[in-house]
Formats: structure tokens, C-alpha cells, sequence
């Protein structure tokens, strides 16, 4: 993670607070954006913030190593930790995709049946029950 890309999406989340600070957004249009856009934010921040902290626990742990009484743990702790940070790193990476603004569209969707005997209701049945 760049050090850059923590900063600006905490500058971000600084300026969305500045404005959900005011009272008068809450009376606009804007303000159901900028609570989401704050909560996504605020989701980020937290995923960065435990990929950094495995980070350091991975360097501290490895200090240990030389230890030969803490040896033994360490290498357990080393890899649960590498585990973990390998899932992280692909939680950041999914987080950082722009999110696509149909995402949290609704759609109707219509499902009709083919023509021609009693097979004509075996794929929209099933697919109703789904949706």
C-alpha cells in the first residue's frame, strides 16, 4: 500500500467529515452520498490500517527469531501472520477498485417462459425463487 494513496483517502474522509459537520447538508440531496461515501471510506481505512499493523507484527515477530527460546514461536506466529496478510492484501486490492456507481442501482428484471409444452417452466420457476 502507498503511503500516498493512506493519505489522500484520509484527506478525503477529513473533508467529507467537514461537511457532514455542517447541519445544513443534512437537508439536501447530498447528504445520503456523502454518509456512504464516509462509511466506505471509513472501511478502507480499516483494511490499510490491518494490512500496515500485520506488517509490523510480521518484523516483529521475526526479531524474534533470534531469541532460541522464542524461536519456536515465532515461526508459528510468522506464518498465521503471512497467511493473514496474503488474505489482506487481497482485501486491499479488491478495495481499491472503483467502486461502479450501477452498483447500488436497483433493476426489474422479467422473466418469462419459452413457448412449447410443459418444459417451457423449468428455467423461469426456479429462477423466480432466486430472485
Amino acid at each position: 500500500i502507498d503511503k500516498t494513496t493512506i493519505e489522500n483517502t484520509k484527506a478525503e474522509l477529513a473533508s467529507i467529515e467537514t461537511q457532514l459537520s455542517d447541519p445544513k447538508i443534512y437537508s439536501s440531496p447530498d447528504s445520503a452520498k456523502l454518509i456512504n461515501r464516509q462509511r466506505e471510506l471509513n472501511e478502507k481505512l480499516g483494511l490499510f490500517e490491518q494490512y500496515l499493523k500485520t506488517e509490523q507484527d510480521i518484523l516483529a515477530a521475526s526479531d524474534m527469531l533470534n531469541d532460541p527460546e522464542m524461536k519456536a514461536f515465532a515461526e508459528e506466529e510468522i506464518t498465521e501472520l503471512n497467511s493473514k496478510l496474503g488474505q489482506l492484501q487481497n482485501d486491499v486490492q479488491l478495495a481499491l477498485i472503483p467502486a461502479d456507481p450501477n452498483d447500488t442501482k436497483n433493476a426489474i428484471i422479467e422473466i418469462r417462459a419459452g413457448a412449447g409444452g410443459d418444459t417451457q417452466f423449468m428455467l423461469p420457476a426456479p429462477a423466480h425463487y432466486y430472485y
